[in-house]
């Protein structure tokens, strides 16, 4: 599993030959058992994506599964046909770039519902929680958190309708590219700041595992992570602002 560097990844697959020394499918969540085929991305100079019959034998590796390689040359059912080939050879990156539109999309949709549920959260709580014989809703260092995460929620949720709607009317994909990242990453480091906001606010209480800040606390650290890192969509931002103007990404 290649991870961001996939692009850069050389196998030595061959159509030719329609024989593999080495193949890698990341499944993690669901036991391989349950799957009737997988999907793979195979590097050959060109590059092809596939669907892997589920009767291939499989070595599993933590969270990453191995096609065995033992037997490869006497064994001739562990092969693979050109018909197994999705599209044609040569534009396998292009599916992997689309799934990468939709999945940050996803994601930055992910992180607006989390953000908002931590708001409403953090809000009934400030109000019904007092301290020193007030509610601390009344206090200007709590309004001042929950007011920031109100104006952050709503501009991610405008940046992540306006790129929907850029996707809906196919405008162009390199564009879009950088318009996606540009939400993925105010999205998630957006809700990042909110759940901070959030245990903040409920005190020790939020730092509970029964609580909810908690728990948004713990799981939405990895949307800065996958599909792109926080960094990687500055790079992508930046590339993209190079090659095609501000224009492009604010309009």
């Amino acid at each position: 599993y290649s991870g961001r560097e996939a692009a850069v990844i050389v196998t030595n697959f061959s159509i030719a030959s329609i024989a593999f020394c080495a193949l890698v499918a990341k499944l993690i969540e669901i036991d391989h058992r349950f799957f009737e085929f997988y999907f793979s991305i195979i590097f050959t100079g060109l590059i092809a994506a596939l669907i892997i019959p589920r009767v291939w034998p499989l070595a599993r590796k933590k969270d990453i599964y191995l096609i065995e390689q033992d037997g490869f040359t006497d064994k001739p059912d562990l092969s693979i046909s050109e018909k197994n080939i999705i599209g044609n050879e040569g534009i396998g990156m292009d599916y992997t770039h689309s799934w990468f539109r939709h999945e940050r999309l996803g994601i930055a949709a992910r992180c607006c519902g989390a953000a908002e549920r931590l708001i409403d959260e953090a809000t009934t709580f400030a109000k019904e929680r007092e301290s020193f014989g007030e509610k601390i809703s009344n206090y200007q260092a709590i309004q001042f958190m929950l007011a920031d995460s109100v104006n952050e929620l709503a501009a991610a949720r405008l940046m992540l309708y306006e790129t929907c709607k850029a996707h809906d009317s196919n405008q162009d994909v390199k564009i879009l590219h950088g318009k996606c990242s540009m939400v993925k990453l105010y999205a998630s480091e957006m809700a990042n700041r909110i759940a901070d906001r959030a245990v903040q606010i409920f005190g020790g209480r939020g730092y509970m595992r029964e609580n909810v800040a908690e728990r948004y606390y713990r799981e939405l650290r990895v949307d800065r992570i996958w599909e792109g890192t926080s960094e990687i969509h500055r790079i992508i931002i930046a590339n993209s602002l190079y090659k095609r103007g501000l224009k492009s990404l604010i309009e």
